[in-house]
């Protein structure tokens, strides 16, 4: 396993570290408030209810605080009509059914789509534009569902859309930025904008995998076999197991102008 960034220990520490420990010491004032008076013998008066009260709801709310996307989602519930509230209900709903990628290659979640998929996914859609033009926003997970199915539908722009919206809610998350560079690549053909993207993810978490790879997918589709074959092997250096499976299968394609390259071969046999 590749080794953690230091980013990603520091978010970790920022969004689960201190709301639990200022939740734990807020419990710990509020039971102090409570316990020292009766050690001195002092009757227990309004103001400790009300400071004991107080450190108590702090330690309620702090994991709360600790995380900026729920508080993004209750500041809009709340500012809602009934008829969004029932549509970004109904919207939630239906997104929750719809698995997100698994975060391997570019081609995985794009199997066909049936009648009744496309139907649910087309009301979904209706819904997010309605509720979009009210400028009411989805949370970064489903706006990551809402992605995956319009890539199936080969909506491919608003689709890139999506995952840009998913990353400005959670933006400490390379996830949404590789897979708008796999569109920007893969769709559209461009190669430079694909670059930018996969450089942003990487800031982010130099060792993520997929970004990795994924340059080396660009990388192979624009022409430059050197630095494909560096990010390739770099990737396979990661998680051999997965990232040669998947070089063996765009062999046919992303890869053909290295098929017969020698560190290609190399790099796909096991050591």
């Amino acid at each position: 396993m590749p080794p953690t960034s230091p980013l990603r220990d520091w978010d970790r520490i920022l969004h689960v570290g201190v709301p639990a420990t200022t939740s734990v010491i807020c419990l710990a004032v509020s039971a102090s408030v409570v316990i020292v008076p009766q050690w001195h013998g002092r009757p227990f008066s309004g103001a400790d209810v009300t400071l004991a009260v107080g450190f108590l709801f702090a330690a309620l709310v702090a994991p709360i605080m600790g995380n900026v996307t729920q508080i993004h989602m209750l500041k809009d519930w709340f500012s809602l009509t009934a008829e969004q509230r029932q549509d970004l209900k109904a919207v939630r709903s239906d997104l929750s059914g719809m698995n997100q990628e698994k975060r391997d290659g570019e081609r995985l979640g794009e199997e066909p789509l049936s009648t009744s998929q496309q139907e649910l996914i087309t009301q979904v859609e209706a819904r997010v534009l309605k509720l979009q033009g009210a400028g009411v926003t989805l949370d970064a997970e489903n706006y990551l569902r809402l992605a995956r199915q319009r890539k199936r539908l080969g909506n491919y722009a608003a689709a890139e859309e999506a995952y840009l919206k998913a990353w400005t809610l959670k933006s400490n998350d390379p996830w949404p930025l590789t897979q708008a560079g796999v569109i920007r690549s893969k769709y559209f053909g461009d190669h430079a904008a694909a670059d930018a993207l996969y450089r942003q993810a990487l800031a982010l978490d130099p060792d993520f995998l997929p970004a990795i790879y994924n340059t080396a997918c660009n990388a192979a589709r624009r022409g430059d076999a050197a630095t494909a074959l560096d990010m390739l092997e770099r990737a396979i250096r990661g998680d051999g197991e997965k990232y040669r499976a998947l070089a063996a299968r765009d062999a046919e394609v992303v890869f053909l102008s290295l098929r017969d390259d020698p560190r290609f071969r190399a790099a796909l046999q096991r050591s």
